[in-house]
């Protein structure tokens, strides 16, 4: 089966917002303080840490088609910071066809005053239990096809040149900081993107078929 690969052109199609209702209030592009190290989860304790990650699509997905996979993953740097065997995250996905850049912190989909729209649907990760988050490997979502389904049957299929931006955060808040970690496109090593969040998607069109899959890859601009 035929697979697809984009170079990402801009470090701002990843990142995470702190919750606006704390002081500090971060919009982070190049990880926290700049380095280039991604955190999210729940930060300051009971707020929504939120990272987004936003991808191009290489191909048309048309109305009618069947979305049969989806999975995203990303590199962790370190090990999840004061995370429990209870703590899982949850994976939304903006309400848009072609979702636009984040550019301040006034986007969290939460509490910003120009808050990104969210579909209802969205998927815990893991489907049950807590979320076992390890250092130095791709650590990989269950099956996130409903979500990308919803948006393709909302918009009546989506269009290749199109953007669309996953937003992860905690699933369930529970009054402690706890954060888990991956690679931001500031902070590619490899230098080939590799190391960088992926998302790929398989679908079959309507009238059934083989499946095709369309790779999504936050990957380093050459320098």
């Amino acid at each position: 089966m035929p697979e697809q690969n984009l170079t990402i052109s801009n470090y701002m199609d990843d990142g995470a917002i702190e919750a606006l209702n704390q002081a500090p209030i971060t919009f982070q592009v190049s990880g926290e303080g700049g380095a280039g190290s991604g955190w999210f989860g729940e930060y300051r304790a009971n707020n929504y840490y939120a990272a987004f990650f936003r991808f191009q699509l290489t191909s048309d997905i048309p109305s009618g088609a069947t979305v049969t996979e989806a999975l995203f993953s990303v590199l962790a740097h370190s090990s999840a910071w004061n995370w429990s065997s209870e703590d899982a995250l949850r994976i939304y996905i903006e309400d848009a066809s072609n979702a636009a850049q984040c550019t301040s912190m006034q986007d969290h989909p939460f509490y910003g005053t120009s808050a990104r729209a969210l579909l209802s649907s969205s998927v815990r990760w893991p489907v049950s239990g807590g979320l076992s988050w390890v250092s130095g490997s791709r650590n990989q979502s269950n099956d996130i096809s409903s979500i990308i389904q919803a948006l393709v049957d909302k918009f009546g299929g989506l269009s290749a040149g199109d953007y669309v931006q996953l937003w992860i955060t905690k699933d369930v808040l529970r009054n402690v900081g706890c954060e888990v970690n991956y690679f931001d496109y500031f902070s590619s090593y490899t230098g080939d993107g590799t190391d960088l969040a992926k998302l790929s998607i398989e679908w079959t069109e309507g009238g059934g078929g083989v499946p095709i899959p369309v790779i999504l890859n936050h990957m380093r601009q050459q320098q």
